[in-house]
């Protein structure tokens, strides 16, 4: 259950439609529920806004439609920003009786401060009892990081914190027949061992997450 891809653009991508509720089939088996939101449009602080409001807006009106007359043993949030995507999932969790786990990809209100994207020490403090009020709601928060353990811990009880890192695909370094990575490059990525994280947003992923059968 996810809303309508429209990052990094900031408008809905041709071959979705803007309204209503879609049902979509991914590799032809997984149902995929996308409810229309708001576009960010060119960003500012009123249009994410706006953007991460509908999707709560439009998740709380049209997801519940999706599970009438199912069963569900747990519910699994992928949680980059903005954080607020958890809330249609808190309401399911209600409606369903279910577990809610949450895997929490970027820290609120740390992230909005660090961004410059609130400077407002009050707006932040309240964001700050947000994000409480949202993780008191979950059964089971994972962080990607060991480094997220402390700043989740200020908003929730240690207890229900459980460390659960980012995979990786282990993919061979011989270069395709297509390849552009430089041969001296292939050498040192053959020589040591190289990490590159290169962020958390998917055009179809944010916000996002599912009911897990």
């Amino acid at each position: 259950m996810t809303g309508k891809p429209n990052y990094p653009e900031g408008r809905i991508y041709s071959g979705y439609e803007s309204g209503g509720c879609i049902e979509y089939l991914f590799c032809a088996s997984f149902p995929v529920y996308r409810v229309p939101l708001r576009p960010r449009g060119l960003g500012g602080a009123k249009n994410l806004f706006l953007n991460y409001f509908s999707f709560v807006f439009s998740g709380l009106r049209f997801f519940r439609r999706a599970i009438n007359g199912r069963s569900f043993d747990v519910i699994f949030v992928f949680a980059p920003s903005p954080i607020t995507s958890v809330i249609p999932a808190i309401y399911l969790k209600w409606r369903l009786k279910v577990h809610l786990a949450v895997w929490v990809q970027d820290l609120w209100p740390e992230s909005l401060s660090a961004t410059g994207f609130i400077r407002n020490r009050l707006a932040l403090r309240i964001v700050g009892w947000l994000v409480r009020g949202i993780y008191a709601c979950t059964d089971t928060l994972l962080v990607q990081s060991k480094a997220f353990i402390t700043p989740v811990a200020r908003y929730a009880r240690r207890d229900k914190i459980v460390y659960y890192p980012n995979s990786y695909q282990d993919l061979s370094l011989k270069p395709a027949v297509c390849s552009q990575i430089p041969a001296e490059l292939l050498a040192q990525l053959e020589r040591n061992f190289c990490l590159v994280f290169a962020g958390n947003r998917k055009r179809s992923m944010k916000p996002t997450f599912q009911v897990e059968i």
